[in-house]
C-alpha cells in the first residue's frame, strides 16, 4: 500500500519539513481541521506557519512540521498506519542522504569547499566566455553588415555611372520614336568618326544589335538634345 501514497517532504536549507495540507490529504481530512488539532496538540515552535495561494489567487496559512513533529501529531489519529510509515520511512532516508552529503571530516569539508569554489570558478569562466564568444559574434555581424552595405554601394554607383553613360547615348530608332522624325545612322558615324568620338552597341529586337551614338553627335548634326 505504500505505493500508493504520495509523499511530500521539503527540504528547507538542511531542515526537512512536511505540510500541512499533504498531512490532511494523506489522512482525508479538511486542512482546517488538521490545523485546529495542531494548534491542539503541538507547542509554539515545534510547528512554523507559512501562508499560500491558491489558485483562485486566496491566500491561506498552513502549518510546517519537522519529522519529530509529525510523529506527535499522528499519533493523535487511531489508523492511516501505511500513512505514518511512508512519511517516517522518507523523513529516515532523506536524514540519511543528508547526513551522507555532510562532512566528517575537516579534510573532508576543505575538499569540499574546494571543489565548490573550483566549480564556480569553472561556471564563471564558461559565462565570460559565451560572453565574448557573443560579443565577437555580434562584431562578426556589424563587420559582414558593413562590408555588404560598401558592396551594394559600390554596385549602386556603379549601376549609376551605366545610367547616365547610357542617357547621353541614343539609337537612331529610339530618337525617331521620340520624334517621330527620320535619321540617317550614316551622317552620325560619320561625324563620330571626324570627331574621335566611339559608339556603343544597344539591344535591338530585330537585329541583335545597333549602333548607339553619344549625345555630341546628335547634337551637333540634328539638333536633338538628349
Amino acid at each position: 500500500m505504500n505505493e500508493l501514497i504520495k509523499v511530500n517532504i521539503k527540504n528547507e536549507n538542511g531542515k526537512l519539513l512536511v505540510g500541512s495540507r499533504d498531512i490532511a490529504i494523506g489522512l482525508e481530512k479538511e486542512h482546517k481541521d488538521v490545523r485546529r488539532k495542531i494548534e491542539d496538540v503541538l507547542t509554539v515552535g515545534e510547528f512554523s506557519e507559512h501562508e499560500f495561494m491558491t489558485s483562485q489567487g486566496n491566500k491561506y496559512k498552513e502549518y510546517l512540521l519537522d519529522k519529530n513533529a509529525f510523529i506527535l501529531l499522528v499519533m493523535n489519529y487511531t489508523g492511516y498506519n501505511d500513512f505514518k510509515r511512508a512519511y517516517i520511512k522518507k523523513f529516515d532516508d532523506m536524514e540519511k542522504q543528508l547526513r551522507l552529503n555532510v562532512p566528517q571530516t575537516y579534510p573532508k569539508a576543505l575538499r569540499m569547499y574546494a571543489d565548490e569554489v573550483e566549480r564556480r570558478e569553472l561556471a564563471e569562466k564558461e559565462a565570460q566566455k559565451a560572453i565574448r564568444e557573443k560579443s565577437w559574434i555580434g562584431s562578426r555581424r556589424e563587420a559582414t553588415t558593413m562590408a555588404t552595405a560598401s558592396v551594394k554601394s559600390k554596385e549602386a554607383e556603379k549601376l549609376k555611372v551605366k545610367l547616365d553613360l547610357e542617357m547621353s547615348y541614343a539609337t537612331v530608332k529610339k530618337v525617331e520614336l521620340e520624334t517621330g522624325r527620320k535619321y540617317s545612322w550614316q551622317n552620325l558615324k560619320k561625324y563620330c568618326l571626324s570627331a574621335g568620338l566611339g559608339w556603343n552597341k544597344a539591344f535591338d529586337a530585330n537585329y541583335g544589335s545597333v549602333n548607339s551614338y553619344p549625345a555630341e553627335a546628335w547634337k551637333n548634326v540634328y539638333g536633338v538634345e538628349l
